[in-house]
């Protein structure tokens, strides 16, 4: 599921700043965020703008946010952008502004759910990954893009219709997103193409294991951390034997020396994977499933939490409780990143993101 950056939401609620007499703290959905004084009355309409959104600097209406500092993106633009803070000792995440700020947003046709960064030439920032000179394509368009919803925009949809089923909580880690895919003949995604050349959908030659980045496919370099990662975890190996079936892709976080600041201290590059995709069937295997087959090719997976909670939202009666649950150590890092929590027993397979507010608050997210 892509994030929606920018969208028109509701003010669900405002409260007194208990430090601040300037400011007063709105609720948005599961968001809070801190707003001036008066700005909001419960029911108002805002554009709000998640966390990780990069605003345009020149735009007047964000003016006010480049004292937290302005970067360059990679065209050369310069940007702010949205993290998670403390202002007074409360937590704000996100920013929410009046909707009559945003004329140009009223004229469109729709507006309810969608995502208006277009318009805003709002876009999500997006840490730098390890550096790539090997590149041979771009990410292939038959394999979503892995970016869980984040808990916060739909804790009332899950609280509510998700009471009863079961949840595997998975250590999210902080390193580099990598998929792997093998792309072979006995395939049903292309099966009605007029030829078996594949590469206008995939990047990759028929027979070719495909490593990519989060947004690239990766010439074979034996220095590269991805193919390392892929290769020594076994990976390489794992999607070409279950090539023998059809066509998969085996989605995962690399992690090292070099890749996010290497908080987890590893001496070499591992590749922890947490999701199994079927290309001919274009859909996840189901969590239980798909680990159990990872791991008989002898693919390390992400580490799971399923002792401690496995019906997540019956046992946590409010997001903030869930929210504290997402807090605690990593492998060996004193803070996770979070906890990704997937469905089990329900197809198709749903997942959503808790991120740990400690590990944003402590510049985890560098």
């Amino acid at each position: 599921m892509t994030r929606k950056l920018v969208t028109r939401r509701v003010i669900s609620d405002v409260y007194e700043h208990p430090n601040a007499d300037a400011l007063e703290l709105a609720k948005i959905d599961g968001w809070q965020v801190v707003v001036r004084r008066g700005e909001f009355v419960r029911g108002d309409m805002c554009c709000f703008f998640e966390i990780d959104s990069w605003l345009p600097a020149d735009d007047e209406r964000f003016a006010f946010l480049a004292k937290s500092g302005v970067k360059k993106d990679p065209s050369g633009r310069e940007r702010i952008r949205l993290r998670t803070i403390k202002l007074r000792k409360q937590l704000s995440q996100g920013l929410a502004l009046p909707w009559s700020l945003f004329p140009e947003l009223h004229r469109l046709p729709e507006l309810e759910g969608v995502d208006l960064s277009e318009h805003l030439d709002v876009i999500k920032f997006e840490r730098p990954e390890p550096q790539v000179t090997n590149a041979a394509g771009y990410f292939p368009n038959c394999i979503p893009r892995t970016d869980e919803e984040r808990i916060q925009n739909v804790w009332d949809l899950f609280s509510t219709e998700y009471k009863d089923v079961q949840f595997i909580p998975t250590l999210k880690l902080d390193g580099s997103s990598c998929t792997v895919a093998y792309f072979g003949l006995t395939t049903t995604y292309w099966k009605n193409e007029d030829s078996y050349d594949v590469r206008e959908h995939t990047g990759a030659k028929i027979g070719e294991v495909a490593v990519c980045s989060r947004n690239l496919q990766l010439k074979y370099d034996e220095s590269s951390h991805f193919w390392k990662a892929a290769m020594s975890g076994g990976v390489v190996d794992a999607v070409t034997e279950l090539g023998r079936i059809g066509n998969f892709a085996i989605q995962g976080e690399v992690m090292g020396p070099g890749i996010q600041g290497n908080k987890e201290k590893f001496n070499d590059f591992q590749f922890y994977a947490f999701a199994l995709f079927d290309i001919d069937r274009q859909e996840y295997i189901e969590w239980t499933q798909a680990k159990q087959q990872l791991e008989e090719l002898d693919v390390q997976c992400v580490p799971d939490l399923s002792a401690l909670v496995t019906e997540p939202f019956r046992v946590f009666d409010t997001l903030d409780e869930l929210l504290e649950f997402s807090d605690g150590p990593s492998i060996n890092a004193k803070y996770r990143e979070g906890i990704v929590w997937k469905s089990v027993g329900i197809e198709p397979m749903v997942s959503v993101k808790a991120i740990s507010n400690k590990f944003l608050l402590k510049g985890g997210d560098e």
